[in-house]
């Protein structure tokens, strides 16, 4: 099935888009307005420990720090203002000596970071696609070929009533569930008004509704070109049952896989996640075939420069495991705590095999030492498949432009 419009004039209108949003955001690094020093306290996630953070950046890509180091709970404290291109000057001022760690925005352009800086930013998941069905069908994960043999069915929703059955009774149950009182509910009508360049997709069990996906399709003022899951619903009462929630999501990625496909695509976007290794997110994203990436361009404005400045800087790296950017291209560091083996968070991270694409992975350990592992090493531990030893190869995705 050919795609529905002409791709030669969608790719002119993302690349005008692209260059007007890189406008916007020069006249943004101009104008100190949003530009905020923020002093961040709260605990880490999974244990007791206080840990403050000293931000300096725009308020609106404060996302992957927020998630990094507090997992979205945090409280924050506004210092003032931090211009972009002063943000040195407002570190030393600011810095107090019970900071744990400093994060800076990187500036377009910006080609050296601090020793022993990490550079951050958010991760694009993207499930790519193989050119015909008999790939396509071997290409996916067994019990979702299963899957695709079972008893659910497929529908696509059309009417106004399609799409509020899918808001009301899937996904706000969903993100509620999920979230709880921090969730962010985007209106109905905001799902009416994008109707006309989306696919709604129900699975269906013995003729009921069970679950389903909004699959929104590139288009000319759009953000995405390639196809993107923009959002997701369970009904209710299949939240708590496990097994049942789990075939339901195996028949809803496929079938939003396969409609994709069939519409000529090659790859689907499963949307953007924070850069922690160890994260239910990454690790749900990828067992449904996701490859994680990284900006590429010099304007990636969700890009942070981490720096520690204390003694609970391993206590962090050990409970949340940072995939960052290094010479283009993505690595993590894990930090080994005491009452574990040397290679235990590698067989931990190799129980769920994903982001394959990491050409190296640090383990950090409690006396300062940095193993790492790269090439043949982290091949046969569960990443950087494809890649040999003293690659650095930057991660390619359909996500980016020339």
């Amino acid at each position: 099935m050919k795609r529905p419009f002409n791709t030669d004039l969608l790719d002119l209108a993302q690349r005008a888009k692209q260059v007007l949003g890189y406008g916007r955001h020069l006249a943004r690094l101009a104008s100190p307005r949003n530009f905020r020093a923020l002093l961040l306290t709260g605990q880490l996630p999974g244990s007791g420990t206080a840990i403050k953070v000293l931000y300096l950046g725009h308020t609106e890509y404060i996302s992957p720090v927020r998630d990094y180091f507090f997992d979205g709970r945090y409280q924050a404290e506004d210092l003032g203002s931090a211009p972009a291109c002063f943000h040195a000057s407002a570190r030393a001022r600011l810095l107090q000596p019970d900071t744990d760690a400093v994060v800076t925005a990187c500036l377009p352009g910006t080609k050296h970071r601090e020793p022993g800086a990490y550079e951050m930013t958010t991760l694009r998941a993207v499930v790519h696609l193989p050119g015909t069905m008999a790939e396509f069908q071997t290409s996916l994960p067994h019990s979702m070929r299963w899957q695709a043999k079972n008893e659910f069915e497929t529908e696509l929703g059309t009417t106004p009533g399609d799409y509020a059955e899918f808001y009301e009774r899937m996904f706000k149950p969903l993100i509620i569930g999920r979230h709880g009182p921090r969730a962010h509910i985007v209106p109905l009508n905001r799902l009416l008004r994008q109707a006309g360049h989306t696919s709604l997709l129900f699975v269906k069990h013995q003729g009921r509704r069970l679950g389903g996906c909004l699959l929104r399709w590139p288009h000319l003022v759009g953000m995405y070109p390639i196809p993107h899951c923009d959002k997701l619903g369970i009904v209710s009462e299949m939240i708590h049952d496990s097994k049942l929630l789990n075939k339901i999501n195996l028949a809803v990625y496929h079938s939003l896989y396969r409609l994709a496909w069939d519409r000529g695509f090659r790859a689907v976007s499963l949307g953007t996640v924070s850069p922690v290794l160890n994260s239910g997110l990454v690790r749900f994203k990828a067992r449904w075939g996701a490859t994680f990436h990284a900006g590429s361009h010099p304007f990636d404005y969700y890009r942070h420069s981490v720096s520690f400045c204390s003694d609970k800087r391993h206590a962090i790296q050990s409970c949340r495991h940072l995939v960052h950017v290094e010479d283009g291209s993505l690595v993590a560091t894990v930090g080994v705590r005491e009452d574990q083996s040397t290679d235990a968070p590698v067989d931990e991270q190799q129980k769920d095999g994903h982001i394959h694409n990491l050409s190296k992975l640090y383990l950090a350990y409690p006396d300062g030492r940095v193993a790492v592992r790269t090439g043949r090493l982290l091949k046969q531990e569960g990443y950087g498949k494809g890649q040999t030893k003293g690659q650095s190869k930057k991660s390619q995705c359909p996500c980016d432009f020339p």
